[in-house]
């Protein structure tokens, strides 16, 4: 029988390392004392940082709005600018 969860869910698969997957089970798996499980843990765990992550874009965007605010149009690059690597196309 399946488990439900808060919300849907997909089932993707995916490569770790072998020394995660073995701390993984040491910690979460069926002999560890929490028996979280695995799955359970790596979801909340991926949860956690695509949230953390989230909230860091939010607070660039919001640092990159206010400082536009004020100063002079023009004064900053597109946000996008921040990830690009090497030189831009138009040579800046």
């Amino acid at each position: 029988m399946t488990r439900k969860h808060s919300e849907p869910t997909v089932s993707r698969h995916i490569e770790l390392y072998e020394s995660d997957w073995e701390f993984l089970q040491e910690h979460f798996g069926r002999q560890s004392d929490a028996k979280v499980g695995v799955s359970n843990a790596i979801r909340q765990m991926i949860r956690k940082g695509v949230s953390d992550y989230r909230a860091r874009v939010a607070a660039r965007v919001e640092r990159v709005a206010q400082a536009q605010a004020v100063a002079p149009a023009g004064a900053f690059p597109a946000l996008d600018r921040f990830f690009v690597k090497g030189p831009l196309p138009d040579g800046e």
